[in-house]
């Protein structure tokens, strides 16, 4: 499903971090000719949507200049998805996208429930092909019962000013192939006209260039920058919108989600790493924006106190400030004597009963993650030691809330849970 997928941009030049260093690299830690980790995480939003993920990740090297990581994802993700209609007094009967029919009881939010499993490979070669430049090739494959990705990037970094700084440049190709349950409905369609267009794709390109600056043996400054552009089908095949009554607010009509066809998007990513002898420091700031009008800052703390006895807690902070997309509506009020909407949210009265409503507007979804959003995380993490093969363990639990500045959505509560351990042979 859409409203979980990660693994698509796992290998894009901006989530991948490929510039990214912990305070066991400021410390000097070598990797060993072997290294094996495992997790297990489980993330759950109350009433909602639950996933369990495992990884298994290996990496070797095969001589002093070449390094090989090879990582294992398997996911379950089940639960009730908002489907994008909004409450109602009413009683309302949704269609599932496989064509089941549900009763919403008035005062719920309309939801489908769905149940997927994601497998997905990744490998990364690095090569040290100089004292002073490498290379980081990638590749990953993965599939879902709906959704096939594939993924290949190549990043090269060069050291600089006596190797106290180091610049970095990659580029990320994705491409999707999409099959949704009960086949893509035609945007902005009754969704009980039951259209379908077929299968669909999507390719993404990312292109990142970055610097790192060792500042002294305590710390150091990171700063990139990645613009992304993707082209082809962007909607949700499984998000609906709604047309409401201008008088009591109640919906009468549900289409299909559509967006654009195209999205650019830039980012700017900074992060700052302090050792203080032992304990860590690791603040964080990313700017997003993008063609669909969607902005967001992203602000985040780490603090890691050293124990003793080889232990370590730390302490995790995040804060997520987005603005709504262009085309993003709770819903389409129809008739413009409606004291109570938002004027973007105003239909022309010509929506009732129609079939279609792309006459009308060009683009609209009422997905949540277009909208006028914040999130708040906390967290904490324990790690510890273990004599067998060198092992290191950590368990991490952050608890997020997720709020509608608007007010019109409901408040969406969270935890994720993970236990992983590494090994080194």
């Amino acid at each position: 499903m859409a409203a979980t997928r990660t693994i698509a941009h796992a290998l894009s030049v901006a989530s991948c971090a490929l510039l990214s260093l912990s305070a066991d690299s400021i410390a000097g830690v070598d990797i060993l000719p072997a290294e094996v980790s495992v997790s297990a995480m489980i993330y759950v939003e109350e009433n909602r949507v639950i996933v369990n993920e495992d990884v298994v990740q290996i990496k070797k090297e095969l001589d002093e200049e070449n390094l090989l990581t090879g990582k294992l994802i398997f996911d379950v993700m089940s639960g009730p998805s908002p489907s994008g209609a909004p409450v109602s007094s009413k009683m309302q009967t949704m269609t599932s996208p496989s064509g089941n029919q549900k009763i919403i009881p008035p005062g719920e939010e309309p939801t489908y429930s769905f149940r997927d499993t994601r497998n997905a490979i990744l490998v990364d070669w690095e090569s040290q092909t100089s004292r002073l430049t490498k290379w980081i090739h990638s590749a990953s494959l993965s599939a879902e019962f709906d959704y096939y990705s594939t993924g290949i990037s190549s990043t090269y970094s060069r050291d600089i000013n006596n190797r106290l700084t180091t610049i970095t440049s990659g580029l990320g190709l994705t491409y999707d192939y999409i099959t949704p349950v009960g086949g893509t409905p035609e945007g902005l369609t009754l969704t009980r006209a039951d259209s379908n267009i077929g299968e669909k794709t999507k390719y993404d390109i990312e292109w990142m260039i970055g610097v790192t600056q060792i500042i002294n043996r305590h710390s150091l400054l990171q700063l990139n920058y990645t613009t992304g552009s993707a082209n082809g089908y962007l909607s949700d095949p499984y998000k609906i919108i709604a047309v409401t009554d201008d008088v009591t607010g109640d919906p009468y009509d549900y289409y299909a989600d559509k967006r654009p066809d195209s999205r650019t998007s830039n980012i700017l990513f900074a992060n700052y790493l302090l050792d203080m002898k032992g304990d860590a420091l690791n603040l964080s700031y990313r700017y997003f924006s993008d063609s669909w009008k969607v902005s967001s800052h992203t602000y985040d703390v780490k603090y890691k106190l050293q124990l003793k006895n080889k232990k370590e807690f730390q302490i995790h902070f995040r804060y997520y400030d987005q603005t709504a997309a262009s085309f993003y509506h709770y819903a389409f009020v129809d008739g413009a004597a409606s004291d109570v909407a938002k004027e973007n949210d105003i239909i022309s009265s010509d929506a009732k009963g129609a079939q279609r409503i792309d006459g009308l507007v060009d683009y609209a979804s009422a997905d949540r993650r277009l909208a006028n959003i914040n999130t708040y995380t906390v967290g904490v993490q324990y790690s510890w030691q273990a004599s067998f093969k060198y092992a290191k363990i950590n368990l991490r639990l952050d608890h997020f809330r997720q709020t509608d500045k608007d007010k019109r959505l409901t408040e969406l509560r969270g935890w994720v849970a993970q236990l992983a351990a590494r090994f080194q042979f």
